[in-house]
């Protein structure tokens, strides 16, 4: 089975309280979610889904993740 990692960047907006992730190297990828642990869920399936429509890998499976957390200075 093939295995890929990729970096995810992921931002948090304090007026609305949402996650936001982006994979950088994947132009388009990207999701939201209320709680981390449903923006994880979200954005390992976008990722999956972004292959999907570029990768002819059977059966692809992703199994890390580096995350980057971004924090605005006020």
């Amino acid at each position: 089975m093939d295995h890929k990692s990729f970096d995810v960047v992921i931002e948090i907006d304090n007026e609305t309280k949402q996650y936001y992730a982006s994979v950088p190297v994947l132009p388009g990828c990207y999701t939201y979610a209320e709680t981390l642990t449903e923006l994880l869920t979200n954005i390992k399936e976008a990722i999956e889904l972004h292959l999907e429509t570029v990768d002819e890998t059977p059966n692809f499976k992703t199994n890390k993740y580096l995350v980057w957390f971004l924090f605005p200075l006020e």
